[in-house]
């Protein structure tokens, strides 16, 4: 008698894909992305397509954008607020704060005034080279007057006004070539001093501030008097004070004067400069809770404080602002979110997170941001110098790559999310989804295909009216073989008879709005 030989069954596993974001990783997880385009994460866990942008308005050379109460951005070299010209700029990149009813350009030095609608300087300079017949500048101890028979002079139309902080210079200090002892003997007019009064021809000062002279071409060459401005680099504005640095030193203006920085009588609406000896330069900053960021590549330096007699600078080494990723800083709920040298980050004031993992190794440079509470848009080129828009969802952490355009601003005005390009305003979000797309998934990678027997692969997807899917197989490193394509509205259950193997790719793409809902193997184990 033969022995029995107990049948052995088989059991057969349905193992279902998780979809993720996009990860660039070098052993990215099942069900992620390697190339998204026109995708959305908002209905996670599924894949589906984000909706149609509406264009808002042409433009010639979009540049800057910005709300604040109406929409401010730059086209070339005019300033738009409220969509009509209220200035002119100088072509390039633009840093702009908002302090009370005033909208500050950098490197311009320009002030748009919202409520009065006037583009004014900041900075003020009045020049008197020597030697001049038709007028005289007169300097006693408290006063420097201008004597001139030009009846429309006026240093108050100028912009002069009491309380500012003035610049003098021009008088011989002894570094000239052939300057007699003589010659220097008024170089200690030369100086930084809080201007008291203001008349048409008349500039007032403190008390023995000066040493009186008429001056010629003895003692100086060219005599100016100018309220100045630092040449910031990066700007915001807190606690009603226009805070910049240049170099190394940070900077803070007067109290509601954004125009007004060098004054330093050790009261509290003085303004404030302070350099700092940390290396590398200063690439963002940007108010947190209570404190003001200043960030470098390297760590952030933090202002606590509420006037300059208090103000007090910490050091932090982190993680820091990238070099052109300044404007990647955007605010979210649990901190702010910005591009180091690494990739993306969120600090919030105690520590730094890293979010950017699906990167993998790839680098980005001029990074730009801006949420819309759910959604952080990021505009960067990457390492081949591929411009593209990318999302990361803050509810579910979703990394996605909608598309390929240039963008150059971005900016959300309360309601909806606006991208500029060079030549186009736009919307975000337009109602509609009929939208190309693509998604091609990472490798799905199988271990013990020989203790495995295949059965089918399923796709199940939505589809909407007018929208359609198409589906490519390619089983390892195989070329790709299609599918089939769907174009019926409605729920499908697509099964695909999938032959052993170590690695499977899939890459769909289509139009119109769809849900990917799920992709599950199906497989005996013996």
């Amino acid at each position: 008698m033969l022995p029995y030989a107990k049948e052995k069954k088989e059991k057969t596993i349905r193992r279902t894909v998780t979809f993720g974001g996009m990860d660039l990783s070098a052993a990215p997880p099942e069900g992620t992305l390697k190339y998204s385009k026109n995708l959305s994460s908002c209905a996670y866990p599924y894949i589906s397509v984000r909706e149609d942008r509406k264009q808002i308005k042409e433009l010639t050379n979009g540049s800057y954008l910005g709300y604040y109460n109406a929409l401010y951005y730059v086209d070339g070299t005019d300033f738009y607020y409220e969509d009509k010209v209220r200035g002119t700029v100088s072509a390039g990149e633009k840093q702009m704060a908002i302090i009370g009813k005033r909208i500050v350009i950098f490197p311009d030095k320009l002030c748009y005034n919202i409520e009065e609608d006037t583009m004014e300087p900041l900075e003020v300079h009045f020049s008197y080279d020597l030697p001049q017949e038709d007028a005289k500048l007169h300097f006693t101890e408290n006063t420097i007057t201008y004597e001139t028979d030009d009846p429309d002079f006026s240093f108050v139309d100028m912009g002069f006004r009491a309380g500012d902080g003035i610049s003098i210079d021009g008088f011989y200090t002894g570094e000239e070539e052939g300057a007699s002892p003589q010659d220097v003997w008024f170089a200690d007019n030369n100086q930084t001093i809080v201007l008291r009064r203001v008349e048409d021809c008349v500039l007032t000062f403190s008390d023995r501030s000066f040493s009186s002279v008429t001056p010629t071409e003895k003692v100086g060459k060219t005599i100016t008097i100018s309220r100045e401005v630092p040449n910031l680099t990066i700007v915001t504005e807190w606690n009603n004070r226009l805070w910049g640095a240049e170099g190394n030193t940070i900077y803070a203006s007067k109290p509601g004067e954004p125009d007004n920085f060098f004054v330093y009588e050790g009261i509290s609406t003085d303004g404030f400069a302070a350099a700092v000896g940390t290396g590398g330069d200063f690439t963002a900053c940007h108010v947190l809770g209570s404190s003001l960021l200043f960030f470098k590549e390297n760590g952030v330096h933090t202002i606590y404080g509420t006037r300059p007699q208090s103000f007090r600078i910490t050091w932090k080494p982190m993680p820091g602002v990238a070099e052109k990723a300044g404007k990647s800083i955007t605010m979210l709920t649990d901190g702010l979110f910005y591009f180091g040298t690494r990739g993306p980050y969120i600090y919030n004031g105690a520590t730094c997170r890293f979010i950017g993992e699906a990167m993998g190794e790839h680098k980005f440079s001029d990074v730009i941001s801006a949420n819309d509470g759910r959604l952080v848009y990021v505009a960067m080129t990457d390492e081949e110098g591929n411009r593209g828009l990318y999302t990361w969802n803050t509810q579910n952490g979703i990394w996605l790559r909608e598309d390929d355009a240039y963008i150059t601003a971005l900016c959300f005005d309360g309601r909806r999310m606006l991208l500029m390009t060079k030549t186009l305003l736009l919307s975000a979000v337009g109602g509609m989804n009929h939208v190309a797309w693509e998604a091609h998934l990472n490798p799905l990678r199988e271990e013990n295909i020989f203790k495995k027997r295949y059965g089918k692969l399923w796709i199940r997807v939505e589809l909407q009216r007018d929208a359609y899917i198409s589906v490519k197989v390619s089983l390892d490193d195989e070329p790709w073989v299609d599918c089939g394509t769907i174009c019926e509205p409605g729920s499908h259950l697509l099964p695909l008879h999938i032959r052993p193997c170590e690695r499977l790719e899939l890459r769909f793409c289509g139009e119109g709005d769809f849900r990917l809902r799920e992709i599950a193997r199906e497989y005996s184990e013996f």
